[in-house]
């Protein structure tokens, strides 16, 4: 689940998550440990690491992060569990790990969600989708959205993220936009945000896991040169024409 790790690391880098690298790496396992271990336990691993050590051991990161799209929708209850975990309105059930190990949790649904499968089409998905809504309502009456700028520990910026997460969830979500960007590319089709919302719930009737269909490219749009004289560059699907075939289908039953 490549995705979740990359939002990690646009996280990190613009300042929502905090890295500690000066802790020790005392209890990680090894690959033929974690091959072992049960979806709960890969979860519970990766949020542990994150909570503790951020990003500092991007390959530990992403070997548990591997076992989890693997582990699939067998690893979303375990996601809830720890997301359930945190209420920031209650000193119990606080703190800076409980925060960051919830934070964890949302980001791998994230992943999982433009990654793998659309969560919404799993019953175990719609709980997960709720308990991120409801974290986020939590961190509203904690304040969070009011919280002054604190640079890599803002908690506003970590609940702008998490509303982003419940909103990507609910509806189209960045695998959803990167389609739209290629059809308009290869094939001159625009759709509007409700025609692309209306297209990816019809994905889903389809097949849920449509994320899963293609990787992403980078595309270098030598029309788009920003102000230092460099083009722009956006996220493409590699094989668009399942998309653009499913797309007419789409079109058809709905003129």
């Amino acid at each position: 689940m490549k995705s979740a790790v990359a939002f990690l690391v646009f996280v990190v880098v613009s300042g929502a998550g905090s890295v500690l690298c000066n802790q020790s790496a005392s209890g990680r396992k090894s690959k033929a440990e974690i091959a072992r271990m049960s979806p709960e336990e890969h979860v519970q691993a990766y949020c542990t690491e994150f909570a503790h050590h951020g990003l500092w051991d991007r390959s530990y990161i992403e070997l548990l992060d591997d076992s989890i799209t693997r582990d699939g929708v067998k690893a979303v209850p375990a996601m809830v569990k720890v997301i359930n975990e945190f209420d920031p309105t209650n000193f119990r059930t606080s703190g800076s790990e409980r925060d960051q190990a919830s934070y964890a949790a949302a980001i791998l649904l994230g992943g999982l969600d433009t990654g793998s499968f659309r969560l919404r089409a799993f019953e175990e998905g719609k709980v997960a989708i709720d308990a991120v809504r409801r974290v986020a309502e939590r961190m509203r009456a904690a304040h969070y959205d009011t919280a002054p700028d604190e640079g890599e520990r803002s908690k506003r910026l970590r609940y702008e993220i998490t509303l982003g997460i419940v909103k990507d969830l609910q509806g189209t979500n960045n695998y959803d936009r990167t389609i739209q960007d290629t059809l308009e590319l290869r094939h001159k089709i625009k759709l509007s945000d409700t025609d692309l919302l209306d297209f990816s719930t019809y994905l889903i009737t389809q097949d849920p896991r449509y994320p899963s269909w293609s990787e992403l490219d980078w595309y270098i749009d030598h029309n788009n040169i920003n102000n230092a004289g460099n083009p722009a560059q956006y996220r493409i699907i590699q094989n668009i024409e399942p998309f653009y075939k499913a797309y007419l289908k789409f079109k058809a039953k709905h003129q």
